[in-house]
């Protein structure tokens, strides 16, 4: 058995150089013959034979040293398929993922408001936004039934709906988590203010997700470098004064009050001093010239007009 197999293989081994005499290659086209099966086995050897050209082609070699050569190509040619099936595959991951994130991306929604300016956005899980003047809002329909995220720079009031999954306003300072509630956040100048109307909402900084604070109704939070401090019973609203058109501060900073005069009236006011002064109040359908004057009595202020610019002494 052992003999006729090496006359085969050397059947074989002559027919892949091309030093096969006729009478053996009739032999070989018998065999063929008989088993059919065989044939693309054959096809597969002559092709290994053909792309590795470092195989010797002398039908002098000892049968060990012949076949070794063409069983370590076709080892190799067994490798070279599967590194180009991985490979493939690997590309087809890569554009398939491309081509998702890119779908994804271009669902992006992008709310920008400008000054003087509210707008409410309506989610597709019925939840609503309504943003306030000078701010941008971010969410993507196309990803919303696998997570709940919004991104916001500025201030909007949020009324979500409790759909069992989690519901998350991200900002460059804090991430403010909800389930069903309404809230209000604000972020200006570095600096984040989440008000809870209803419901429980929970408050982590960015920089540190370790410094977190969980809101209950009437509740407020408000960040202090790397620490948010809890205030409790400061409202009783439902609704932020500022979705009815009216302008509200509480024990606010001067800096802080005239840039939402700013923003709301759309006007410029240079402000240039550094002060701990702070001042509460309520304005509703006051002129900005009304509010300024209101607001430079109380802190002992003037000012001046030029154009459209209001320059606070």
């Amino acid at each position: 058995m052992h003999e006729e197999q090496n006359d085969n293989d050397n059947l074989i081994a002559q027919w892949l150089s091309g030093e096969l005499p006729d009478d053996r290659k009739q032999q070989l086209d018998s065999q063929i013959k008989l088993h059919s099966e065989k044939e693309d086995e054959l096809k597969t050897l002559k092709a290994v034979w053909d792309l590795t050209g470092n195989l010797d082609g002398q039908t002098g070699d000892d049968f060990e040293i012949r076949w070794e050569r063409i069983s370590q190509a076709t080892k190799n040619q067994q490798s070279i398929r599967l590194y180009y099936k991985m490979a493939a595959s690997f590309v087809a991951v890569i554009v398939i993922s491309t081509v998702v994130a890119l779908w994804i991306r271009a669902g992006q929604i992008v709310v920008s408001t400008p000054n003087a300016t509210t707008k409410t956005v309506m989610l597709p899980d019925n939840s609503s936004v309504v943003i306030n003047s000078a701010s941008t809002f971010q969410y993507n329909p196309r990803v919303w039934f696998l997570r709940r995220t919004v991104y916001l720079q500025g201030e909007a009031f949020f009324k979500v709906v409790n759909n069992g999954a989690p519901f998350v306003v991200s900002t460059d300072l804090a991430d403010t988590r909800v389930l069903g509630t309404s809230f209000n956040v604000k972020e200006r100048n570095e600096r984040i203010l989440v008000a809870c109307l209803s419901g429980k909402v929970e408050v982590s900084l960015q920089a540190n997700d370790n410094v977190s604070v969980e809101l209950e109704k009437g509740s407020q939070c408000e960040s202090s470098g790397d620490r948010l401090i809890k205030t409790t019973n400061v409202t009783d609203v439902s609704v932020p004064e500022w979705t009815m058109g009216r302008l509200s501060f509480s024990h606010a900073p001067l800096r802080e009050v005239f840039d939402e005069i700013s923003r709301n009236y759309d006007v410029i006011i240079e402000y240039a001093e550094e002060s701990n002064a702070t001042f509460s109040g309520t304005f509703e359908g006051d002129s900005v010239e009304e509010v300024l004057k209101v607001v430079c009595i109380s802190a002992g202020l003037t000012y001046t007009k030029e154009g459209s610019v209001f320059r606070v002494n």
